[in-house]
């Protein structure tokens, strides 16, 4: 019980994100004599963690509805309605029917939505950002029928919000653990602030990250081409719009900064930097702020990103108190790393030293001058770039390897590729696999353990077989065998000819990211 009450304490300001203005118009905090309609399966069933190896048995598991429920006592009321399956989330129209209808009759609609684990998983990829279309239609459908909607995610990573637009409030709670249905009551009814901030980038599709045309282009190799262009560092310096951008998150009260300082107008490259700001609390709420520094170089012989985040600082405040922050930058937080000399280099000239509540939330800003003769630079690079085609990652000293073929089969080649290429023996044989394993009553982890023998190239699945026998149940001989039937048999497929799969992580050849500066 102590350690579920501690989850709940260290939920709140670590994972809850705000929108809309600070109270969204006097929608929230919520008010416990209200009537409030609770709308989404995972009311009942909580999305509070990741499936695979990052699955535990809570020993106490908070859910919404209950935790709502307690938190109104008899002062006000709660209607439920489930819109969703919270495991598959099919459409049912009629489950939105009578969302709608709940949501109409109360004074708010409390909508629980995101992604449910069918959806979200280790062990397989993303196709794209959206939700369920039931998930996105409820949504849609609540906000026409109530316009004070508050909206709260549970998902691992960005998605798709096509009717944000019609919702004035929106959380983003994440997979907030066994207390973080408490956690989001909390929230709700204003008995804690949120204070959290993104730590990722939410574009407005998934087509709009600089490496989306290379994902899944090949079965068994990625190439990542946005070197520098990762997150943040592309939507800021590219200007491309997102729907939130890294570092935001609002709160029930607001922040003033002010009063900028540098040590030193001038430093060598050696040098660090002592800098401070004064922040406030000029709000009417008891809340937390967290203060990002970011450092950008305005002239570099390298590429380089707009803007870099170098240092960051929490700080708790008081309604209307005042304190000021400190920050040290050290000689690292101005370098790039020289791929002639393999390490890291401050090149003088000038640098924006950015204060802000997000990256693209500037507060304060001062420069800097970093002294001494800029040394000349040997690679040529481009001034920017979304991504780096082979000549330009040649230029750098990198090489894309050719990919690994579909044929002939070796004992590299993964269960998956034999069941769609290796002809009716590679059938075959994936089908004896599924019935071997059975099934088990949980969908999700029926999934997995399927995606995660098709990823298994043929001599690791020899390798477990072997050990989980005791003795050599497929000699090296026997898998000569098999490949020679597969390759044999009738029915073979060529690669475009199969169906379209998105590659599993265990049977991509990935080439090291490429890095020219950082």
């Amino acid at each position: 019980l102590r350690a579920h009450a501690a989850r709940r304490r260290v939920q709140v300001p670590a994972r809850v994100h705000a929108r809309a203005s600070a109270c969204a118009g006097g929608l929230l905090p919520l008010k416990r004599t209200q009537r409030i309609a609770l709308i989404g399966g995972f009311a009942e069933l909580p999305r509070f963690q990741g499936s695979g190896s990052s699955r535990v048995n809570a020993y106490r598991t908070s859910t919404p509805l209950a935790a709502m429920r307690s938190a109104l006592g008899e002062a006000g009321s709660l209607d439920y309605a489930c819109g969703y399956d919270a495991t598959l989330a099919e459409a049912d129209d009629e489950l939105i029917a009578a969302a709608v209808a709940a949501a109409a009759a109360a004074d708010v609609a409390v909508v629980l939505a995101g992604l449910p684990n069918m959806f979200e998983s280790e062990g397989f990829d993303r196709d794209h950002m959206r939700m369920p279309a039931q998930i996105d239609k409820l949504v849609a459908a609540v906000a026409a029928a109530q316009p004070r909607t508050v909206v709260a995610l549970s998902n691992g990573a960005p998605v798709e919000m096509p009717w944000l637009d019609a919702v004035p409030a929106l959380l983003e709670t994440y997979l907030g653990g066994q207390g973080g249905a408490l956690a989001l009551v909390d929230i709700l009814f204003g008995d804690r602030c949120p204070s959290g901030k993104l730590a990722e980038t939410f574009p407005l599709r998934a087509s709009d990250c600089p490496s989306h045309p290379f994902w899944a282009s090949h079965p068994r190799q990625i190439v990542y081409r946005e070197g520098l262009n990762v997150g943040y560092r592309y939507f800021c310096t590219s200007k491309a719009p997102v729907l939130f951008p890294f570092g935001f998150g609002l709160s029930y009260t607001s922040f003033e900064y002010s009063k900028l300082s540098l040590e030193s107008a001038a430093i060598e490259p050696s040098d660090s930097l002592a800098l401070s700001l004064d922040v406030a609390n000029t709000g009417g709420v008891d809340g937390a702020e967290i203060v990002q520094l970011y450092v950008r170089d305005v002239a570099s012989s390298v590429y380089r990103p707009d803007r870099e985040l170098k240092e960051f600082a929490k700080v708790h405040l008081k309604a209307g108190e005042r304190t000021t922050i400190k920050f040290t930058l050290p000689p690292r937080a101005f370098a790039f790393y020289d791929i002639r000399t393999h390490e890291w280099r401050v090149e003088p000239g000038q640098f924006d030293i950015l204060v802000g509540a997000s990256a693209l939330d500037i507060r304060l800003s001062a420069q800097l001058t970093v002294r001494g003769e800029t040394a000349p630079n040997a690679v040529q690079q481009p001034a920017f770039y979304e991504t780096l085609d082979d000549e330009q990652l040649a230029a750098l000293g990198l090489v894309v390897p050719p990919p690994d073929p579909l044929r002939p089969f070796t004992l590299r080649t993964t269960i998956g590729d034999l069941a769609e290429h290796g002809g009716c023996a590679g059938a075959a044989f994936f089908w004896i696999l599924k019935k071997a394993m059975g099934t088990v009553e949980d969908p999700v982890e029926d999934r997995l353990r399927v995606e995660m023998v098709r990823s298994l190239p043929l001599q690791q699945f020899a390798n477990f077989a072997n050990g989980n026998s005791g003795y050599v149940v497929m000699p090296d001989a026997v898998l000569k065998l098999m490949l020679c039937c597969f390759s044999c048999s009738p029915g073979q497929k060529d690669e475009h000819h199969a169906s379209t799969r998105t590659a599993s992580f265990s049977s991509l050849n990935l080439l090291p990211r490429c890095f020219s500066s950082a």
